[in-house]
């Protein structure tokens, strides 16, 4: 092992579980009940997954949207009722479970921080047995800001004021535990190899993909496809957590909860970008795997490439989207957030 820091292991081998979970989006009218059902159901999950398959895990990996479902109708204003704050109830619930069961829970939701008044993010969360939360990722970017999905406020969005207050680790933020050095992130940033490799460089050994609606891709296409390579360009295990069924989107589902747009396809990815097991169809269902650590570590580096060759032709291809387009504005919705973008954008 060279060019990362860790600390000690606590095994030699440890057991990761993706649990696909599927939760129920939140009413605004019921929105402490129907965010409470959720919770539960999430921990209940847990002690299920730490019975089934058989044996204790160590890393419990959950989808994007967990706690909250999805919506692209709602305005800001709503989304700073859904939006859980972190540190929460949520987390302190969450917290409890991994103390219990002595094991990380990884899962993306909408969060809110009390550092940053009036912004929503879509976030991956890691929770430890002992630290509680441990770090919060906001996703590093999105695609269109305002097109689709959403428009919460993602680092690069707030990238000067991000980077002044937490540094540039913090952007691609690695968390150094005893079972392994584990990265966590969102969705669509993902979809750039880029982002897998960053947090290779900061010492990523497990990558930790939270997503949401994005089965058919994942199950047979595309998304499949970067997933492996992502795994295999830097030699890294990956755990990918979708949703069940579509339900979990309110916006892609319209409004029927029976129906299934993009649910399924988790999977656990090895080194070389092999499946080593993955989820069988769209429902819910716990997928998990062992992973020999200890000796990972031992032939594991960082990238080795030559990176100066390769930066200048980054540099001089600045992004569609400027940084720091949301550091004194916050659109009310996602029309807003779309018109503003589309001020602002370079190419």
């Amino acid at each position: 092992m060279s060019g990362y820091g860790t600390v000690p292991l606590e095994y030699d081998e440890i057991t990761v579980a993706t649990v696909q979970m599927n939760p129920r989006p939140v009413t605004l009218e019921n929105l402490a009940s129907d965010r409470k059902r959720n919770l539960e159901h999430m921990l209940y999950l847990c002690d299920v997954a730490q019975q089934w398959p058989i044996g204790r895990k160590q890393l419990l990996v959950f989808p994007e949207f967990t706690l909250t479902g999805f919506s692209e109708r709602w305005t800001r204003d709503e989304w700073l009722k859904v939006a859980i704050m972190v540190p929460g109830p949520e987390t302190e619930a969450l917290a409890q479970k991994a103390k219990e069961w002595n094991c990380y829970i990884a899962f993306g939701s909408h969060t809110q921080d009390r550092e940053w008044p009036g912004h929503f993010f879509n976030s991956a969360i890691l929770i430890g047995p002992k630290e509680g939360v441990i770090h919060v990722h906001w996703k590093a970017y999105g695609g269109f800001p305002g097109m689709g999905l959403e428009y919460s406020t993602c680092a690069h969005d707030v990238l000067d004021k991000y980077v002044a207050k937490y540094g540039w680790d913090a952007v691609w933020q690695v968390a150094k535990t005893p079972i392994g050095n584990i990265a966590v992130y969102i969705c669509s940033e993902g979809f750039a190899p880029e982002t897998a490799r960053a947090f290779a460089f900061n010492g990523a050994e497990i990558l930790c993909r939270c997503i949401g609606g994005a089965g058919e891709g994942l199950r047979h296409g595309r998304y499949r496809t970067i997933f492996r390579s992502d795994c295999a360009a830097s030699m890294l295990y990956g755990i990918y957590s979708n949703g069940g069924s579509g339900e979990t989107l309110q916006g892609i589902s319209f409004g029927h909860p029976d129906v299934n747009y993009g649910g399924g396809g988790s999977m656990i990815v090895g080194p070389h970008g092999q499946i080593l097991q993955e989820a069988t169809d769209s429902r819910e269902e716990i997928v998990s795997w062992q992973i020999p650590i200890a000796l990972h570590r031992k032939t594991h580096t960082i990238p080795n490439i030559r990176t100066e060759i390769y930066a200048p032709v980054l540099t001089q291809h600045p992004g569609q989207f400027p940084p720091s387009m949301l550091a004194d504005y916050l659109p009310k919705n996602a029309d807003e957030a779309r018109e503003w973008s589309l001020k602002h954008k370079r190419w």
